[in-house]
């Protein structure tokens, strides 16, 4: 696999967010004041999770890191492309990602492609090159593959997997409105994903789970309002995901096994993308509630939300470091 280009840690940080920097050979934090300026402090770092995200909140898409309470945000992607979606590996050493990027003209076209990282931005690899729109990566439990999707030649997305590595790529779905979004368990014996229309589902978005061979195909929803975006808490018993069955997009949570459905928020705006904690107690997700797309998280039961980042700016696609770990 070739090496497309190695991206450091940046210190340039949007300015609505406080956030960590590497100042004079020490690590400070960075706060943006209100009138542009910024001040810094002295500050040790260590915590055992991060939340990793994507914002607008430096022009164009690039890839974050903070703490579950909203601290400490890091830019880790800066090379003026789109950078989305990311996800950790079960060790939290490396970070897979799409991008439009075209570092050694290897995008010519601009399509998204699917890459891999290591943790602090550096050693950016590409693994993808296949001139079709390739999204949603996710790591396998075991951190030896990735899941996503790609756009098929009849222009429906289906469910591959390819070796972090590189190598070979296999399709795992063959369904008739295509699919996205898909999850892992974290005993790695279950794939997530919802469908995208289709004859399947009556045109609408439903959720299944399957074995990552393909069998064992099993419909969770079904209702003719979307449900979509599913992911699985870190024991595997429940599952959230967003639906318009009340009218906007809300976040709700089921039993593995479909059953229990349950309506977790119940704020003014769209309410989107779930990942649990590693603990499976909180759980993140993005809302419009403020006018912007901002990050939030929750107890596992929809009590006690809070906001994590704010700005004129949009923050996307939370995803939680050590879900996927062994313990």
């Amino acid at each position: 696999m070739k090496l497309i280009k190695q991206v450091k840690a940046t210190t340039k940080f949007a300015g609505v967010f406080p956030a960590w920097g590497v100042v004079g050979g020490m690590l400070l934090l960075v706060v943006t004041l209100s009138t542009g300026c910024v001040k810094t402090t002295g500050a040790s770092v260590q915590t055992s999770s991060k939340i990793l995200f994507a914002s607008t909140c430096s022009s164009n898409y690039e890839i974050y890191t903070m703490n579950p309470d909203g601290s400490q945000v890091v830019q880790i992607t800066a090379d003026g492309t789109d950078n989305r979606e990311p996800d950790w590996a079960p060790n939290g050493s490396q970070i897979a990602f799409k991008s439009t990027r075209n570092d050694e003209g290897t995008n010519p076209e601009g399509d998204f492609e699917i890459f891999v990282m290591d943790a602090d931005g550096s050693n950016v690899r590409q693994l993808t090159n296949d001139s079709r729109d390739d999204r949603h990566p996710v790591f396998s439990a075991d951190g030896k593959s990735i899941y996503y999707v790609s756009m098929t030649a009849i222009g429906n997305f289906q469910l591959y997997f390819v070796g972090v590595d590189g190598g070979a790529v296999k399709q795992l779905t063959e369904m008739v409105g295509g699919v996205k979004m898909p999850a892992v368990s974290s005993d790695g014996r279950w794939l997530l994903f919802q469908t995208d229309g289709g004859s399947e589902t009556n045109a609408t978005q439903e959720i299944y789970k399957m074995r990552p061979d393909g069998s064992k195909l099993t419909r969770l929803t079904n209702n003719s309002a979307h449900d979509k975006v599913p992911h699985f808490s870190p024991d595997g018993s429940y599952i959230t995901f967003q639906s318009k069955r009340d009218g906007d997009y809300e976040v709700y949570r089921m039993k593995a096994d479909g059953s229990e459905q349950t309506r977790l928020t119940r704020v003014e705006g769209k309410d989107k993308r779930t990942s649990w904690s590693p603990d499976g107690k909180k759980i993140s997700f993005q809302s419009t509630r403020t006018g912007h797309w901002e990050i939030y998280t929750m107890n596992q039961d929809g009590s006690e939300q809070k906001q994590l980042t704010s700005g004129n700016c949009d923050s996307h696609m939370p995803k939680w470091s050590g879900y996927l770990m062994k313990k």
